[in-house]
């Protein structure tokens, strides 16, 4: 006898069907990389990478564009749960696009596979294959990085 779910959800953002596919509702809209403080202001360069070619695991970098050469980077991983939430949220972005004013760093902000579409474990894999990238970014500078891509 195969035992058939009954569905679960977090109430207005996600829903696990009885089939187990899952249905992410759109709550908080995503916006472009560029969109709204970056997109007016010339004190921020924002970016779109991916990490990851096989998990196609990305982030968002910030960074001051006034920066005269390195500075630190904050690697934020958004909260939710591990289920629900995205860098591309407008209310992640719109903060994170101007810390790197307020606090003269950069930033990296790492959107990473959810629970339960993927085991919670790839959360964490993904977040660790971003800092490797990073670190990667770091080591090999901006002219020559091994994946083909042009270092941030």
């Amino acid at each position: 006898m195969v035992a058939v779910m009954a569905p679960s959800s977090i109430h207005g953002l996600i829903c696990v069907c009885k089939d187990r596919h899952v249905e992410r509702l759109p709550t908080i809209p995503d916006v472009p990389c560029t969109w709204g403080s970056t997109a007016v202001a010339s004190a921020v360069l924002a970016r779109y990478v991916v990490v990851d070619r096989t998990t196609v695991v990305s982030a968002r970098l910030y960074a001051p564009a006034a920066a005269a050469g390195k500075v630190p980077v904050v690697v934020y991983f958004h909260g939710d749960s591990f289920c629900v939430g995205s860098a591309a949220w407008s209310c992640y972005h719109e903060f994170l696009a101007q810390l790197p004013v307020w606090a003269g760093c950069a930033v990296m902000s790492v959107d990473y596979r959810l629970a339960p579409d993927n085991l919670l474990r790839a959360a964490f894999d993904d977040g660790l294959a971003a800092v490797r990238w990073l670190r990667q970014q770091a080591v090999y500078g901006r002219n020559s990085s091994t994946s083909g891509e042009v270092a941030w």
